[in-house]
């Protein structure tokens, strides 16, 4: 896994967490903000990977290199 797919990963769950705890703690709009951008993160996440036009960290190609200017 890159560094930003990991990066990715700790930060979702930093906003579950941080959903869950707000849940606990009766404050009902921050942690329905934070459920809603989890849910749409998880739905888009796939369709996002299945494109893979460039510039896709997981699309593999690397751009060319640009000229230096003279």
């Amino acid at each position: 896994m890159s560094s930003i797919e990991t990066l990715r990963g700790v930060l979702v769950a930093g906003a579950v967490a941080a959903a869950v705890l707000a849940a606990l703690l009766g404050l009902w709009l921050p942690a329905a903000v934070l459920a809603v951008a989890v849910l749409i993160h998880g739905v888009l996440t796939p369709y996002v990977r299945r494109q893979g036009g460039s510039g896709s960290p997981t699309s593999g190609e690397v751009p060319p290199p640009r000229p230096l200017a003279e």
